[in-house]
């Protein structure tokens, strides 16, 4: 008896030794386990399992998203916005890769609405904590955050399902209050139906003379309706930057670098340029206390030759310099920012802003025009009066669109360093733009931001070449997605047209945004001012980033010796890069010593050098600034924006305008 189970138990032994044994080689744990204590022998590191974790680490399946939990925080004003944790099931395990928080919805509504908006808002935003939490967060489990656009689809059916139902609901609840019988809900709808027809038809000149009479306001009604967001549309943007914060980590690679390899069609990998920062220095505009109303963000651009971390430590020097001037013309009270943390003097002119800027330039010794630009926001819509059908221009002066028109001109031809105006008329005034293009874009960049839809309907309907603007602005908020951005600063690049991607008035101190700018190629980064935690965090991050990029500035004992040394860089990289402004960066000892614990074996990687590929073998260090090349910003060239001819009668009507390159204005 004994002899017998002491025989099943060593045939049931053999039997489990030879599935181990299969097991075990078809996953190849023998031969790694051979080449790794063979390496590790002759290596000798001073951490064994250390030196196995980073070895069998190249075998690890990729992370999935395990689960998401959002939670609501707050921005810079009080109002309530979305942080987003993802979840990954990692080596068998779960781990919490990502904490991202997006930025708060900017608030569109007159001043009269914000109160009703902002309960909305906070409306929205418990909508869209709940949608994550709960079918958003059961939708991406087991998916590879990898998987950006993918996951950008998802998001966007969910909230549309959810947007349908909530059209339902209310349709359903009006029925219940009015109740009415189906033959009358017919007879008024189409009563309502050709009412509206009829208005829309009207000249507009019949309807003014009809306002004199009956003492009854002009109602403005826009080309293009505004998009009505579901509640708890927040969701999208913040699952999406979550997601594509979640793939660098866990590729343990900047959030930069991943943003370009999903914009591919960019270039070569690992080629980077730094956006401009574009900083608002004094606010004005309709809602800040003075005359101004035209324009919202008086703004310092630097010149291209200028490297981040000193364009940013001029723009601060120069932000003071006006802060303190204000102080002691007007009082201490002259220096509180607001929340986009920029200056809010009482301006009489609309120039005045313009002027201390470049009173502020020169006094540091700069070059207006060279060193440092002006740029403005001019946020039409915003000074529109929809009564009047004119621009209250200041406090009491109105002016019709055409007037608009010389305005604008007359204040390019008196400051020739104002290089970009955002939104100087209205959209619906279509002509106007388009003449104003013509004279103007000739020197400046006329950049469209209420200009344009946002980016998801922008691709369903994209523009096609000659466009009207000379670039565009971009938010990352509601139902934009990371996908939708990518794509579509690759379609304005393809047009010829620039990329401004800007932060949000309400901001939280996360720095996504800049890494997404630096990604996608950006000629701008629109900040906002230059103080308070969330726009210096984000100043901040773009100095890490260009450090990464960029050599080292030399140490000068004086500003004018490092100017020359700085001069004198600038020429020797040029010198061997004039067919090619790429360049490959070089690498201190501690960067190395500090990337040596992000090291990866691969393959092979691409690496582009003058345009042609070859094949290296090795290494890659993900954290490297060696592995990264920068891209040198080329000198401002203005694509000018012409009206086009009266189109025969044998063409279409509403040919679209024609847009030529011109030759560089200024190239700094």
């Amino acid at each position: 008896m004994a002899s017998a189970t002491s025989s099943r138990y060593t045939r049931d032994t053999y039997i489990l030794k030879q599935k181990a044994m299969k097991y075990y080689s078809e996953n190849g744990i023998p031969t790694k386990m051979e080449e790794i204590l063979n390496t590790m022998f002759y290596d000798d590191p001073s951490d064994v399992h250390g030196y196995l974790v980073n070895y069998f680490s190249q075998f690890t399946l990729e992370a999935v998203v395990s689960k998401l939990y959002a939670t609501q925080v707050y921005g810079s004003t009080g109002m309530p916005t979305i942080q987003t944790d993802v979840f990954c099931t990692v080596n068998n395990k779960e781990k919490k890769i990502v904490s991202s928080t997006i930025p708060c919805t900017n608030i569109k509504a007159k001043p009269e609405d914000r109160e009703k908006a902002e309960i909305e808002t906070q409306h929205s935003i418990v909508t869209a904590l709940k949608a994550i939490n709960t079918e958003i967060s059961d939708a991406l489990i087991r998916l590879n955050p990898k998987q950006q656009n993918d996951i950008d689809k998802i998001l966007v059916s969910i909230i549309e399902i959810m947007k349908s139902e909530e059209a339902a609901r209310k349709v359903h609840e009006e029925e219940i209050v009015e109740n009415p019988s189906p033959s009358i809900a017919t007879e008024d709808k189409d009563k309502k139906k050709s009412a509206k027809t009829r208005s829309q038809t009207k000249d507009l000149s019949a309807v003014e003379g009809k306002a004199s009479k009956i003492s009854a306001p002009v109602v403005v009604i826009p080309d293009r309706p505004l998009e009505v967001f579901a509640s708890g549309s927040e969701a999208v943007a913040a699952v999406s930057q979550a997601v594509c914060a979640c793939a660098a980590f866990s590729n343990n690679i900047p959030i930069y670098r991943h943003v370009g390899n999903l914009s591919k069609t960019r270039g070569a990998l690992h080629e980077f340029r730094i956006p401009l920062p574009m900083v608002t220095i004094i606010q004005s505009g309709k809602f800040v206390p003075g005359k101004v109303n035209c324009v919202k963000e008086y703004m310092l651009v630097p010149g291209v030759s200028m490297s981040t971390e000193k364009s940013i430590e001029h723009i601060q020097h120069i932000y003071h310099y006006v802060a303190k001037s204000l102080a002691t013309k007007l009082g201490p009270p002259a220096k509180f920012v607001n929340e986009s943390g920029a200056l809010c003097p009482q301006l009489e002119t609309p120039t005045q802003g313009l002027d201390m800027l470049q009173e502020a330039v020169n006094a540091q010794g700069l070059t207006i025009g060279e060193d440092m630009y002006l740029a403005i926001n001019a946020a039409a819509h915003e000074f529109y009066d929809n009564e009047k059908g004119r621009y209250e221009v200041t406090t009491g002066t109105l002016k019709g669109p055409d007037d608009m028109v010389d305005f604008w001109a007359d204040i390019v031809l008196k400051y020739p360093s104002l290089i970009a105006i955002i939104d100087p008329v209205r959209g619906e005034d279509h002509e106007h733009w388009l003449q104003l293009g013509e004279r103007i874009s000739e020197n400046v960049f006329v950049l469209g931001d209420r200009f344009y839809q946002r980016p998801g309907l922008i691709l369903q309907t994209p523009p096609s070449a000659p466009v009207q603007t000379s670039g565009a602005v971009m938010y990352l908020e509601q139902m934009n997605t990371i996908t939708d951005l990518v794509q579509c600063t690759n379609l304005f690049h393809g047009l010829g047209n620039e990329v401004v991607i800007s932060a949000n008035q309400d901001d939280t101190a996360d720095t996504f945004i800049v890494d997404f700018a630096v990604g996608v190629g950006a000629r701008f980064f629109k900040v906002g001012g230059p103080s308070r935690g969330e726009r210096s965090s984000k100043l901040n991050r773009l100095v890490e980033i260009s450090r990464e990029l960029e050599p080292p500035l030399p140490v000068a004992e004086n500003l004018g010796q490092e100017e020359d040394e700085n001069a004198a860089d600038q020429k020797e990289m040029d010198g061997p890069n004039e067919d090619n402004t790429e360049m490959k960066i070089d690498v201190d000892n501690d960067a190395e010593e500090n990337s040596e614990r992000q090291e990866k074996e691969v393959v092979h990687e691409v690496v582009h050098e003058g345009g042609a590929e070859k094949e290296e073998t090795g290494p890659v260090l993900w954290g490297a600034a060696e592995k990264s090349r920068l891209k040198l910003h080329t000198p401002f060239i203005f694509s000018v924006i012409e009206v086009p001819p009266p189109p025969p009668d044998s063409e279409r009507e509403g040919e679209e305008l024609k847009i030529t390159s011109s030759s560089p204005r200024r190239s700094k």
